[in-house]
Order: structure tokens, then C-alpha cells, then sequence
């Protein structure tokens, strides 16, 4: 067996917080700090990831005896890419190995289907000139009406209803704007303090300065922002409510930030130059470490909303000297007790983020006299918790013998009363249900931190420390919650999930060696068959006839397939997806209408149980062919879903084990009940982006990764390894089919061979000798057990390498508290993983860890029969 696979998953190193900056985001920033005023967008489309010279130091993880973390303090160092601002992100603990490599010129290629290079041209992007700053479109109102369906009514009368709703469907508003900003804001340290410690990091109260500048006609114009013509505001009345803000990076709204100051209270002039205002506000940094931005907007809920300027990233540190005032700071929150929550986070991020430890017997005092409030936070949500079960189990006393009383006027009265008291006692025990949940985590975090960071384990002393090391023992991830005191963890989680939860592999070898055939196989028994292509073309071609005659699009729109018929990881049994590609310049007047009448063409020619959901983000018709039986769907102009299937097909190429392993996970997924977006779980799609992502971050010093980032490299790439990011990838513009002035880059390496698949890539793939059937446990223990969903965000776009979900949500407004967050590979502001509820993302880390136990437990006495391995892992679940 090679050492690469034997310490793949038993030596499997656990990433750290690491200090700020150590993640996507500083090369973003860089795009915009100047004052050249480059929006935060445009900034981001600009961005070129080009892989890491340094490698990660972190210390491997031996995770092993009664709990679910090692004792073994990984590295809170890692190297850092100047240009990227990307930290090494070792999965493995062994380092990375990915090339170095410089941005290139803009490539303009526009790719066909299979990879054979066409001529074409970028298309600019484009900017109305009566809406200087866009407003996203709506997202559907998920009250909508019910879509037409011809089981329901008569054809015509349904689908005029579906039309009117998809017409008169309620606008949704952002809360945050920030694309297209036409103002800047750059932070710039005070030349008089030693606050700036390593580029935008700061010390607690450090001076700074931030620079704003915003064309005068905005601020002439702001009768553009209420949506009012007919009063203009003076611009000195505009001046006044033009406000500079810190928040916390990610916020939600532009409302009730850390501090907001009028730019009027400081000089302001005019640029002659620019046209623009331009002023200079003094801040002092938060007292609280994280990541913190400057944001630019008018005063008022409406006009809010438009971010006219974003600054960079600031980082607040806490090290040295000032840790003792800092803890102390803290310890006054938490005995303000509504700053308690609050008091625990930040907590928390002191303990992740200390490397230099200063303030002697005082810093040790105030940490351990933080440390046991934060226990009685967690233990007073406890009392509340349990002092409103019992009043609502009154409630439900008193309502059932209100029940016996028989159904006289005032028995009925008083069962009225007693439901709407039951109904509004169940209210609040939600919500304080969730509050412990919040309580927990950030408890967890503290706790978490204090044991793994070599540092902040300074700051106690040993018998203190043994106190959070055994809280940090009771720490249950997989259900987000502390096991009682005393009470053994494992015993818990197999009472609680059914079965307990193994962190390392057995000793042999052979379940694995086993798990790889089974794994094999089951792609042999689950693709289609030679001949798959061809017959669905042939139901293409039919169905293309019927759009060919439908009056309500112009000549030349072609039907094309995409999604799992053409993306690799299809079964014979797949859905035939299909969009209408129109021909180059044309538009639909109206969309809806047309997508109405091909339904009533389409059930006109024989197609069974018709559905056309109009008021969907694009209209989609879904219906039985009268001839195969097959399900068939077809959706308004998508070319980013087309070129979401050709990304996947090409990495399907790359090397066998991508597809092998996306059978097994689609089989699994869809056996454990996690494979139903409708019920709160994740596509298909979502758990093959998933699956990318991992295969993008499991090399190591022996190998390099599975798979590589193809979005980051260049055309003319020749198969040099250590050029393969050199030239940075390309370029290739798309208009986005249902955003306005919205261009999106669909370039990737798609050049093929005479066998399809994309050159180079798999003699680069066929150096990583990792078995299949050590990914796949790889795979279930990394998302588990390893993978910060609450800190983190899956992406291809970042090559396997860490980017954070609050700087998703500064630049693109994702809510920054959710579980799974999975970045589309070309809308980069789309989040695939926005459908997954709360309780489905608990279920799916679960259902990781018991596949990942599973397989741990193979060919041990009383474990996981070795020869039936693979069925097991994907029994078929009995969750409702």
C-alpha cells in the first residue's frame, strides 16, 4: 500500500482559523483600493487566482480516542500568495503543490460544446444610461400561484393564468446594491500611529483614515435613488445625508452600522479633474478583532440600499499587550448580559486568532473570568429553555381538559384562548431554541480554540485548562450541541444518531481495496450504455421540429441539450434537459407569452402531462414524450446552463475517478434522501460541485491534486506542470440571460483531443495515486468532520483553496449565518447551495459521518461486512 493513501485519511490534517488574510479576498481588494474608482465588482470579475509558491506548515491531526478532534495543535501560520491573498490550503496536512504562476493577458475564446475552439468576439459589458446604478431583477415570490397544468383545467384558460401570474409575480428588493459603484472608499492607516502591523491589519483602536470620493452628479442627481423626477434636492441637502460607515464585512444592511459619520462634518472638495467629491474621515479601529469594511451611501431605508463605495478588507488583531484590555472589554459585555452573545463571538475570535500572547497574570485572570461567564450564558438560556417547556406543557394541560368540557359557547371560547396561547408559547420556545443553538456554537468555538491553539492555551492556567479541555470533550458537531456532564460523548452520539462516529480508518487494507472494485462497478451497472447520445438526439431533433413551427420564436432558435444527458455523470433513466438557444442579437418581446404558446404546440403534438411554471428565475415547460415515455423539460434561452454542462463534462475527462466516484455519491444521495431540492437537500449538481471541490484539494507532498482548477488555466497551456497556471486563465463574456448589464466570464481550459478528452490533464490527474476507494472516505470525513461550512464557502473558483462566506457577503449579499453555502462556478454570485434548509444541512453532515463510519468500521468484529461495503454505505434511508 502506498504511504500517500495510508496517510490520506489517518493522518488527515485539520485547517485552522489561521490569521486574517489567509483566505480569497486580498487580491479583490487590491483591484479597488486604488482611487481610480474601479467598482467592487468590476473588481471582482478582474480577479486572477494564480496558485501559491508556499506550502502549509500545518501540523498533521491524529484524530483518535473518545472524541471527534485531535489534541495536536495545528499551525495558525499559514503561507500567505502576495498577489491572491490565498492561503495553502493542505486537506491533507501535508502541504500543497500547487504551481506558481502569474495573471495573463485576456484570452478571447468561445468554446463549442465538445472543446473545438470557435472564432467569436467578447461581448462588452453594457449600462443603461437611465439607471446609472442597476437593480437586480426579481427572484420568484415563493407564494407564487400554481402553474399551468393541463390535468387541472382547460389548456388555454390555464396557461393565460400562468402568464398573468409570471406577469404580476412581486418584485423582490435587495437590501444591499453593490454592483456598479460609482463612488471609492480606501482605508489608509494614520502616518502618526504604529497601528498598522501587516497591511490592513490593525491593533484595537488604532487611528486610520478613510479617502471617499463620489462624481458630483450623483450627488446632483439623487432624485434617482427615492424614484422621484419631479423634486430634486438641493446638493447640499444630498451632502448632508451622504454617510461613511464601518461594519462588520458581510452585514446584511447599510443600517445601524459600528459607526456611521456624516462626510459633511469634514472637509469636503471638488476634484476639478474627476468631477467628483472628494473628503477624508478620521476612524479609530473597532476594539473587537475580525474583518471590517468601509461602506459609502445616502441616509434613508431606500436609498441605503445603493452602496455608492466599499473599501477594502480591515483586519482588527488582538496580540500582546493589548490582550489584557481587550479581555477585559469583553468581560464587561458579558455581565451587560444583552451584549452577551456578542461578548461569546468575540471571545472566541481572541482565542483563534492569539499568536503573541502579553499581559502576564492580568490577560490569564481576565480570559478564565470570560471563559466561566460564557458557561452561564449557555447555562441561563438553559433555565429559560427549560422554564418555557413547562409553561407550555400547562398550556397544553389546560387545553385538554378545556377538550372534556364538552362544545358548549364558553368551552369553545376558552379552547380559542388556550390555542392562541399554545401557538404563541411554541413561538417563543422556537426562537429560544435557536438561541441556544447560537449560544452553543459560539461556545464550541471558544472552547475549540482555547484547546488547539497553542497560545491561547498559554493564557490559562493548567487546572484552568483542563476545565475547557474537558468541555471542549463534550462538544458534539455533528448535532451542534454539548452532551451532558459526565456523560460519555460517544455513548451520546450513538443514542442520538444511531451509530458512533469513527474518525480513522481499521487497520487493514482490504475494505478499502474492496471499496474501490465496488466502487468501479457500480459505474459499470449505473452509466448508460453505448447508444445513450444518440437516442436522445433523436427526441431532440423531433422536438426541435415543433419549436421550428412555434410563430412565437424567430428563425434560427435551436433546442440544446444540457445537464446530466450531456454532462458525464448522467443514468439511463435522466431527465432530458433542453433549452432554446436564440439566434445571435435576437430577443423575445416577451418571453412568457412565447414559452406559453410552445406549451400549447407541445401538448398539441402529442406530448403528455404539460406543465408550464412560468413564473420560475427562467421559465421552464415540463412534459412525458408521447413516443419514448421519457420525462423531458425545456427551458427560456440558458447558455449558462449549457456551459455548465460542458465544464462538467470536462472535468468528467480528466481522469476515471471523477466519474466513478459521482455515480457512488449520486447512488448514496439519492438512497439517504439528500439528493431533493424540493425537500430541502441539494441537486444533483450541487453535490458534483461538491465533489469537484474536494478532488481540487487532496494533494499532498507525493502528489498533486486529483483534479485541477480549469477555470485558471490558460489557452495555450502546452501540459508543463509548473506552468499551469502561469498565463491565468482567459476570458470569454457572456451576457447573463436574467440579470441586466450583467456579463459573466464562461471561460475554462477546454481544449480536446481525438478521444474528447481535455489535453494534458489526465497524465497531470494520473500523478495523484490515490485508490478510489480512499477518496471516497475521504470525501464523506471531509465534509463531516473537517470542512468550516460556517466559515467557509465551496468553490471551484478558488481552485480547492478556502474563500470565506462573510466575503461573499459583502460582495454578493449571501446571508452569512447559513449551513451550506456552494459558489456557482461561472455566476460567481449564485449560491447553489441556497435551497438547503437548517435541519437537511445537520441530516446531510450526518449522513457523512455515518458513510465515513461505515467504511472505518469494515471487516472489523461486529462491524460493516467487507464484501456488501458499498450497499451499506447506500442503504436506502428510512427518513420520512
Amino acid at each position: 500500500m502506498l504511504k500517500a493513501q495510508q496517510d490520506f485519511l489517518n493522518n488527515i490534517g485539520s485547517f485552522s482559523g489561521g490569521p486574517p488574510g489567509a483566505i480569497l479576498g486580498r487580491r479583490i481588494e487590491a483591484e479597488r483600493s486604488d482611487d481610480t474608482g474601479a467598482g467592487l465588482e468590476q473588481a471582482f470579475a478582474q480577479w486572477k487566482a494564480v496558485g501559491s509558491n508556499g506550502s502549509n506548515q500545518g501540523k498533521s491531526s491524529t484524530l483518535g480516542g473518545g472524541g471527534l478532534f485531535s489534541d495536536d495543535s495545528p499551525s495558525f501560520s499559514p503561507t500567505l500568495d502576495p498577489a491572491t491573498g490565498l492561503g495553502n490550503f493542505g486537506l491533507l496536512g501535508l502541504g500543497s503543490s500547487a504551481a506558481p504562476g502569474v495573471p495573463s493577458k485576456v484570452q478571447e475564446n468561445v468554446l463549442s460544446f465538445l472543446g473545438q475552439p470557435q472564432t467569436s468576439h467578447s461581448q462588452a459589458p453594457t449600462t443603461s444610461a437611465a439607471s446609472p446604478i442597476p437593480i437586480p431583477p426579481s427572484t420568484p415570490n415563493p407564494t407564487s400561484p400554481p402553474p399551468f397544468s393541463k390535468s387541472n383545467e382547460s389548456t388555454g384558460d390555464a396557461i393565460q393564468e400562468a402568464i398573468t401570474a409570471a406577469h404580476q409575480k412581486i418584485e423582490w428588493k435587495p437590501k444591499r446594491v453593490t454592483t456598479s459603484q460609482p463612488g471609492t472608499v480606501s482605508i489608509r492607516p494614520d502616518s502618526r500611529s504604529q497601528s498598522q502591523m501587516q497591511g490592513l491589519v490593525f491593533r484595537p483602536r488604532g487611528e486610520l483614515s478613510v479617502f471617499w470620493t463620489l462624481p458630483v452628479a450623483y450627488v446632483e442627481t439623487r432624485e434617482f435613488y427615492t424614484g422621484s423626477v419631479s423634486e430634486a434636492n438641493s446638493t447640499q441637502k444630498n451632502l448632508k445625508t451622504l454617510n461613511l460607515g464601518l461594519f462588520r464585512r458581510g452585514v446584511g444592511t447599510c443600517q445601524n452600522g459600528i459607526i456611521t459619520k456624516q462626510v459633511v462634518n469634514f472637509n469636503v472638495q471638488i476634484d476639478p479633474k474627476t468631477k467628483s467629491y472628494r473628503g477624508v474621515v478620521p476612524f479609530y479601529a473597532p476594539r473587537s478583532p475580525g474583518t471590517f469594511v468601509f461602506r459609502l451611501f445616502f441616509e434613508g431605508s431606500e436609498e441605503g440600499r445603493f452602496q455608492l463605495g466599499t473599501s477594502q478588507t480591515m483586519y482588527v488583531e488582538v496580540q500582546g499587550r493589548d490582550l489584557e484590555p481587550n479581555l477585559r472589554f469583553t468581560l464587561s459585555q458579558f455581565k451587560a448580559k444583552k451584549t452577551s452573545l456578542a461578548a461569546l463571538h468575540q471571545l472566541g475570535q481572541v482565542m483563534q486568532g492569539l499568536r503573541v500572547v502579553g499581559g502576564g497574570d492580568g490577560s490569564g485572570r481576565a480570559a478564565w473570568g470570560c471563559f466561566c461567564e460564557s458557561r452561564k450564558v449557555l447555562q441561563g438560556v438553559e433555565r429559560e429553555v427549560g422554564e418555557k417547556e413547562s409553561e407550555l406543557k400547562l398550556v397544553e394541560e389546560n387545553l385538554e381538559k378545556a377538550g372534556e368540557l364538552g362544545s358548549d359557547e364558553k368551552a369553545q371560547g376558552l379552547d380559542d384562548v388556550l390555542e392562541a396561547e399554545r401557538k404563541e408559547k411554541r413561538a417563543g420556545l422556537e426562537s429560544l431554541y435557536r438561541k441556544r443553538r447560537d449560544v452553543e456554537v459560539a461556545l464550541a468555538h471558544v472552547v475549540t480554540y482555547a484547546v488547539r491553539n497553542p497560545a491561547a492555551r498559554q493564557v490559562f492556567r493548567e487546572d484552568q485548562w483542563e476545565v475547557i479541555r474537558k468541555e471542549y470533550e463534550r462538544w458534539c458537531p455533528l448535532s451542534e450541541k454539548f452532551c451532558g456532564e459526565g456523560e460519555d460523548l460517544l455513548r451520546y452520539q450513538k443514542d442520538l444518531f444511531g451509530f458512533e462516529p469513527r474518525l480513522v480508518l481499521g487497520k487493514g487494507s482490504r475494505a478499502i481495496e474492496t471499496l474501490s472494485s465496488q466502487v468501479k462497478a457500480n459505474m459499470t451497472e449505473r452509466a448508460p450504455a453505448s447508444g445513450f447520445t444518440e437516442r436522445r438526439e433523436e427526441i431532440r431533433l423531433r422536438l426541435q421540429g415543433i419549436v421550428d413551427r412555434c410563430a412565437s420564436f424567430p428563425k434560427g432558435t435551436e433546442l440544446k441539450i444540457f445537464g446530466s444527458s450531456a454532462n458525464g455523470f448522467g443514468s439511463p433513466n435522466s431527465d432530458l434537459d433542453m433549452c432554446l438557444a436564440l439566434p445571435n442579437g435576437d430577443t423575445l418581446k416577451d418571453g412568457v407569452e412565447a414559452m406559453g404558446a410552445l406549451a400549447e404546440d407541445l401538448e398539441k403534438a402529442g406530448m403528455v402531462e404539460v406543465v408550464a411554471r412560468l413564473t420560475a428565475r427562467i421559465p421552464i415547460i415540463m412534459f412525458e414524450d408521447g413516443v419514448t415515455k421519457m420525462e423531458c423539460d425545456i427551458s427560456l434561452h440558458n447558455p449558462l446552463a449549457v456551459k455548465n454542462t460542458q465544464l462538467l463534462n470536462a472535468y468528467s475527462t480528466c481522469d476515471e475517478r471523477v466519474r466513478q466516484l459521482a455515480y457512488a455519491i449520486k447512488r448514496w444521495s439519492k438512497a439517504r434522501d439528500l439528493n431533493n431540492p424540493s425537500a430541502g437537500t441539494l441537486s444533483s449538481y450541487g453535490w458534483i460541485m461538491m465533489l469537484l471541490h474536494f478532488l481540487q484539494s487532496t494533494g499532498s507532498k507525493e502528489s498533486p491534486p486529483v483534479l485541477p482548477d480549469l477555470q485558471k488555466i490558460g489557452a495555450g497551456w502546452k501540459g508543463e506542470p509548473a506552468k499551469i497556471y502561469e498565463n491565468g486563465g482567459g476570458r470569454t463574456m457572456l451576457q447573463h440571460p436574467t440579470t441586466a448589464n450583467v456579463d459573466v466570464n464562461v471561460y475554462f481550459y477546454n481544449d480536446r483531443d481525438k478521444t474528447g478528452r481535455v489535453k494534458h490533464i489526465p497524465s497531470l490527474s494520473a500523478k495523484n495515486k490515490i485508490e478510489v476507494g480512499y477518496l471516497l472516505a475521504g470525501f464523506f470525513r471531509y465534509y463531516a468532520f473537517q470542512f468550516d461550512f460556517r466559515r467557509f464557502v465551496v468553490s471551484l473558483y478558488t481552485g480547492g483553496r478556502l474563500m470565506e462566506k462573510d466575503m461573499m457577503g459583502e460582495v454578493h449579499c449571501w446571508p452569512v449565518h447559513v449551513g451550506l453555502a456552494i459558489q456557482d462556478p461561472f455566476e460567481t454570485f449564485y449560491n447553489v447551495g441556497h435551497v438547503v434548509k437548517t435541519a437537511q444541512f445537520h441530516r446531510i453532515k450526518r449522513e457523512c459521518a455515518r458513510a465515513f463510519s461505515l467504511i472505518a468500521d469494515a471487516g472489523s468484529p461486529g462491524g460493516t461486512e467487507i464484501d456488501k461495503l458499498l450497499d451499506q454505505v447506500c442503504e436506502v434511508s428510512e427518513n420520512e
